[in-house]
């Protein structure tokens, strides 16, 4: 299985994907992804739509959806890599950088 990697919109490398869960830099799990497309962060929260493969996004103008009944955590033993950070994403009108 491959880990796609998550970037701020600034550039930042933040995290990755593995197996549509949602991890942090330092290997902790922080939520999920639906559909290949809604993520929803370790609570159940509602955090935006991943964006490019890479963006978690999120429309300020849209009303957000509900919580949900987080799944089981798996949890993940990667090594522990530093990726270098990528040209930011160009600003979208309208939408806000989910990964702070």
């Amino acid at each position: 299985m491959i880990r796609r990697f998550l970037y701020k919109r600034c550039g930042e490398y933040w995290g990755y994907i593995f197996l549509n869960n949602i991890y942090d830099k330092n290997n902790n799990y922080r939520g999920w992804i639906e559909e290949s497309k809604f993520v929803w962060n370790e609570k159940g929260k509602y955090l935006g739509e991943l964006i490019d493969d890479h963006y978690i996004l999120r429309n300020k103008t849209e009303i957000s959806l509900s919580y949900k009944i987080p799944p089981e955590n798996t949890e993940v033993n990667f090594k522990i890599i530093i990726k270098k950070n990528k040209i930011g994403k160009l600003q979208i009108k309208g939408w806000t950088d989910a990964l702070k």
